[in-house]
């Protein structure tokens, strides 16, 4: 599965970056554009 629409530039993500990633790859996230 890809995800289209990530926004990770946002500073709501900052602090948490790595686990945002994460948690998208554990629930079969493979690519993000």
């Amino acid at each position: 599965m890809f995800d289209i629409g990530v926004n990770l530039t946002s500073s709501q993500f900052s602090r948490d970056h790595d686990e945002v990633v994460a948690r998208a790859r554990a629930a079969g996230v493979h690519g993000m554009l």
